[in-house]
């Protein structure tokens, strides 16, 4: 009987050299995967943090919308003067006052900051303290003036006392900031025996519905106003106007009017005024806007990132960044026809000043907007 016989030969083992140059392969992969790995982590934690840093931006935008869509006028028809005697004439008047433009002229010194203001009246009444009694019945069913502009100021008035005190430890931050003004129905004028809108024959007296002083401490626009938003540089705002393009008189038309279209067109100078017919000024704007809110306003909100902003503040200083802002904002969003023109201006400005920033935009429709079109008889 044969046995079979099984010839083992030696196993095979690796060398030092093997084992080196496989750890130094996996070496190199483990670092190449946690560069990968750290690369993705801090691109999501920028992406997260840049939507967080703007998430204040978007948030006020809509505050404004909200508002602005609940906008009132309260127009009616009434008796006006008449220059044929014995013919009666209708008139549109209003108990409210609807005006935007650039917030430095509406505002008024001390306000110095870039962009735009727009100012009227909400159906949306509060009283300043709760429980506060008012002869005015019901304050949650009365009109509150609103508005919206940006400023330039300090953040200490919006602190506690003892944080306010203690700014080595928490340095005081200058910031151009989206502002918010209401003035309660108990405390505004436009309830006052003293200011008559209908009857106002000085157009710097009417401001004073949103500019000042309120009784009964003399407060102004600042004291009512609370911070929305901070690092907005500018509120653009572009309201829009009915007008009626009157065409030839169609022979086929028994009535004998005029054919007429009606479009949409923007304030060329970001201005407008249901008021302005009042102080004289009769021109196409004016009588389309005579007592009647505007049916559509454009708004864009100018932001940037809180870490870029504070990195060039530190760099530059508080008020020469300031006066480098103000600057690239000179002569800009003047009259609409060069918005395109003046948005890439300011994008080249800011770029140039390695600044983040992300510009929002929406149009609001006012639901109060009622247009009458008068038409025109041959």
């Amino acid at each position: 009987m044969h046995t079979a016989r099984t010839n083992c030969g030696k196993r095979s083992a690796f060398t030092l050299v093997e084992l080196l140059v496989s750890i130094t392969v996996l070496s190199v992969l483990m670092i190449v995967i946690m560069q990968m790995v750290d690369n993705t982590q801090s691109t999501v934690v920028r992406q997260q943090s840049r939507a967080e840093e703007f998430k204040d931006a978007r948030a006020a935008l809509e505050n404004i919308s909200r508002s602005l869509s609940n906008a009132v006028i309260n127009s009616y028809w009434a008796y006006g003067d008449s220059s044929v005697a014995g013919k009666v004439n209708f008139t549109r008047q209003s108990d409210g006052h609807f005006i935007s433009g650039p917030a430095s002229v509406l505002l008024g010194p001390p306000h110095a900051a870039p962009g735009h203001g727009v100012f009227f009246q909400a159906a949306d009444g509060h009283v300043q303290l709760p429980g506060a009694t008012s002869s005015l019945g019901d304050p949650y069913n009365l009109i509150v003036c609103a508005g919206y502009y940006v400023d330039f100021n300090s953040d200490l008035s919006a602190r506690p006392e003892f944080l306010a005190q203690r700014t080595e430890v928490n340095p005081e931050r200058q910031r151009f900031r989206l502002m918010q003004l209401r003035v309660p129905p108990d405390q505004s004028l436009l309830y006052s025996s003293t200011l008559d809108l209908n009857k106002a024959v000085s157009k710097e007296g009417v401001l004073r519905w949103f500019r000042g002083p309120f009784p009964p401490g003399g407060a102004t626009w600042r004291e009512h106003s609370v911070v929305l938003a901070d690092n907005i540089l500018a509120l653009i705002a572009v309201p829009r106007y009915i007008a009626v393009e009157m065409g030839t008189i169609s022979e086929s038309t028994s009535s004998g009017k005029e054919n007429s279209t009606t479009t949409t067109k923007p304030a060329e100078n970001y201005y407008y005024d249901s008021r302005e017919y009042q102080w004289g000024d009769k021109n196409e704007k004016s009588r389309a806007s005579h007592h009647q809110l505007p049916p559509v306003v454009e708004l864009t909100l100018v932001a940037v990132e809180e870490r870029s902003y504070e990195a060039l503040a530190e760099k530059m200083g508080t008020s020469a960044l300031k006066q480098k802002i103000n600057d690239i904002f000179a002569n800009l969003f003047t009259q609409h026809a060069s918005f395109d023109a003046d948005m890439k201006t300011l994008e080249a400005g800011l770029m140039g000043l390695k600044l983040q920033h992300r510009i929002f935009s929406t149009s609001v429709l006012l639901r109060g907007s009622k247009w009458i079109i008068e038409e025109r008889k041959s």
